[in-house]
Order: structure tokens, then sequence, then C-alpha cells
């Protein structure tokens, strides 16, 4: 699977982090919750 950058970034933030919430995710990235739905969902 081909991911954007975006998305790897998610990727690397869980693994170094563990558990995280996706507003903490989004505050670190600088995105909304929104923005990132899709994402998280395709990362699910």
């Amino acid at each position: 699977m081909n991911l954007t950058k975006r998305q790897q970034q998610i990727i690397d933030i869980v693994k170094k982090q563990g558990p995280i919430t996706a507003n903490q995710i989004a505050k670190q990235l600088g995105y909304s919750k929104s923005t990132l739905r899709s994402d998280f969902n395709l990362l699910t």
C-alpha cells in the first residue's frame, strides 16, 4: 500500500508514542481531526 506523507507521519507518531488519541495526533501535525479522519479510517 502506498502511503501519503501525512499517513506515514501518523504511523511514525504512533510507533514512537504508543497509544495516543486522534486529537493528540492532529495537534502534533497541525491538522484538524476531521482533516485526518480519512487517513485514520484507512490506517485502522
